[in-house]
């Protein structure tokens, strides 16, 4: 994941926020709403991505939000990584995640979405060598 350049790894969701930000100030004008929804969808890939980074070259305001348990860590982060792939959705913060998990919340959207996009859970990724080179977590 870290090997691809930032902005390129974030692109689609930067044009996806850039849809919606214009679309929701042409139907409802400009808010708070619409300004806080669109902030935490441009840095949620950010913030995914610093959790697969190692903590060797991590910012140290990154690295100091993450031991503050206001960004995810790799060590967190990596629960999402094993077994079913079926916990641990929330990449921004690992506080949500057990509020997620209690309330069924990836549940749902996944029997939502899967019919819809056609998109099951993958796999383990544990084989792929590519992966195992992230190995932060260890």
């Amino acid at each position: 994941m870290n090997k691809i350049h930032w902005f390129k790894n974030s692109l689609p969701i930067y044009v996806l926020c850039a849809v919606v930000f214009i679309t929701g100030l042409l139907t409802a004008g400009p808010n708070w709403k619409l300004v806080f929804f669109v902030f935490c969808g441009l840095f949620a890939q950010q913030t995914h991505r610093w959790a697969h980074t190692p903590r060797k070259i991590l910012p140290t305001l990154i690295l100091r939000l993450q031991r503050m348990k206001i960004l995810q860590d790799g060590k967190h982060h990596y629960k999402h990584h094993q077994n079913d792939h079926d916990t641990h959705f929330c990449v921004g913060t690992p506080w949500m995640n057990p509020i997620l998990h209690h309330i069924r919340f990836w549940h749902w959207m996944e029997r939502l979405f899967v019919p819809i996009f056609g998109a099951p859970r993958r796999t383990d990724l544990s084989h792929n060598a590519w992966y195992r080179d992230q190995a932060i977590w260890n």
